[in-house]
């Protein structure tokens, strides 16, 4: 894994031509909208050096409140409408969400995995992830 920035950048371009997979984390702001398009634009430009490059997009740092569930459906039909647009068929938006959980920052810091950190929903969210990037990957990659 090589986690390059969200900046399009020489490092970022070279992994992308080498790379298997891609994974695009995104939240639901106005500057990540912008980043989300440019990053698709990379995707595109990467296929034509490295056709079996497929890409994810991955819901990042929802609010867990209910109340603002409406901000994550319009970041869904947001990212699927700019894929669309593009028609890109190698690149997926993932059904599986990462919530801004304090269990992540946490767990870091502490040196400790999810698991032992003890935040069940933080683990589910991203044992639903890794299973989901598994799933998809396998078949591409096969």
């Amino acid at each position: 894994m090589i986690d390059t920035g969200g900046a399009d950048s020489k490092e970022m371009r070279i992994a992308m031509s080498k790379a298997d997979m891609l994974i695009i984390p995104t939240i639901p702001s106005q500057y990540d909208v912008i980043v989300m398009d440019k990053m698709l634009e990379l995707f595109d430009l990467a296929k034509d050096s490295n056709e079996n490059l497929i890409g994810f997009v991955l819901c990042n740092k929802l609010s867990t409140n209910p109340f603002l569930s409406q901000e994550i459906a319009h970041l869904r039909d947001f990212v699927e409408s700019r894929i669309a647009k593009r028609s890109l068929q190698d690149i997926i938006l993932l059904d599986s969400m990462l919530y801004e959980r304090r269990a992540y920052k946490k767990a870091v810091e502490d040196g400790l995995s999810l698991d032992e950190f003890g935040d069940s929903k933080a683990t589910a969210e991203f044992d639903l992830f890794f299973r989901e990037i598994v799933k998809y990957g396998h078949k591409k990659i096969k």
